[in-house]
């Protein structure tokens, strides 16, 4: 059984799904399997694929038959997980290369239901914004918060993000609190992550960034 289990909806990821590719297979960490959900795609992702998935036995590769969105295509890659702990990735981003090492050095501290790591968006002219590494909310400095204080901090934009990408989840917790996936196009991570946050005994700050 892995340790994680990394779940990627992707729909026509084109060249920025290469990068998202490589940042997966530098990982310092290497006890992971990445499920990979194809969502139709009509551009070169379907042989993108089908060579990383020759490549590579931790890759799994599942295939929509039609466009079903991210939502959806995440619930049906969760439904395959084996890991003992589960992140997302969205095609379009990528992870620094110790990401996944920080994520399970927090784990062997101190157990916990979910696990929030520091992020940056890059944007135009080379500019990048630093998201939500425990800077803004003091109360999560100390390193923990319980499920409720998190619900707090996300609705009210303060140190957490409602998103599924800068997370890791007990696959446990994950599975025994979210049955299926909105049907949603926009929002359904704010969704999941507001279930999961209000049933959550422990959120753990992990230091560094994803």
């Amino acid at each position: 059984m892995p340790k994680i289990s990394i779940v990627t909806p992707v729909l026509n990821g084109g060249k920025k799904f290469r990068k998202c590719i490589d940042s997966v297979l530098r990982q310092t960490f290497k006890d992971f399997e990445w499920i990979i959900v194809d969502d139709n795609s009509s551009d070169i992702t379907k042989e993108l694929l089908d060579r990383l998935r020759s490549l590579d036995k931790r890759v799994k590769v599942l295939r929509n038959r039609a466009v079903c969105e991210a939502s959806l295509s995440r619930g049906k890659g969760v439904e395959a997980c084996s890991g003992e702990y589960i992140t997302f990735l969205d095609a379009d981003d990528a992870y620094t290369p110790h990401a996944l090492e920080r994520y399970i050095d927090a784990a062997k501290r101190r157990a916990a239901d979910i696990y929030i790591i520091g992020s940056r968006l890059s944007l135009p002219l080379g500019f990048k914004h630093r998201y939500y590494s425990c800077e803004r909310e003091t109360n999560f400095c100390a390193g923990y918060m319980d499920g409720k204080q998190g619900c707090l901090l996300v609705l009210a934009n303060k140190g957490l993000t409602p998103q599924l990408w800068d997370k890791m989840y007990s696959t446990a917790f994950f599975k025994s609190n979210i049955r299926t996936f909105p049907k949603l196009k926009i929002g359904e991570d704010f969704v999941v992550n507001i279930r999961l946050m209000a049933n959550a005994n422990l959120i753990c700050a992990v230091p560094g960034t994803g």
